[in-house]
């Protein structure tokens, strides 16, 4: 099982929500849902993730695991702004995109990265992977 999966099905079931109510929400089969949660589909569209986190009241970064608070203060966020963007001509559309994009680059923007550990680190082709991990995680300044 995925841990998006497993997150998914894991907030659908702290909320109350069936496979089915989330499936209907999201115009899919109940056993497209069924497929996420159990990881038959690993890498659910990333255009159907902000409306499944919309529907399980949590914010993508959870479903993704990249924060473990599935309780999101601003819920009411991303429909507020996809209804502003709705209303955008395709230039428009462009120009919200590069702007958000640019806020990626701006540390007090960023969202903080949960730390991992490695039980190997004393092996030398361990440390290198982990090296590079880090520098991969480092954003341009």
């Amino acid at each position: 099982m995925s841990e998006t999966g497993e997150r998914i099905k894991k907030r659908r079931k702290q909320i109350g929500m069936s496979a089915d109510t989330l499936a209907e929400y999201l115009g899919v089969d109940r056993s497209t849902i069924y497929r996420y949660e159990k990881g038959d589909i690993e890498k659910i569209p990333a255009q159907q993730l902000p409306y499944i986190a919309n529907a399980l009241k949590t914010s993508q970064h959870y479903l993704m695991g990249w924060v473990d608070d599935a309780e999101i203060s601003n819920s009411n966020d991303f429909p507020k702004i996809m209804e502003h963007y709705e209303k955008l001509n395709d230039i428009g559309k462009q120009e919200a995109t590069k702007r958000v994009e640019e806020l990626t680059h701006i540390p007090r923007y960023f969202l903080e990265i949960k730390a991992a550990h490695n039980d190997y680190q004393n092996d030398a082709g361990e440390k290198e992977k982990m090296q590079e991990d880090i520098d991969n995680l480092k954003r341009p300044e």
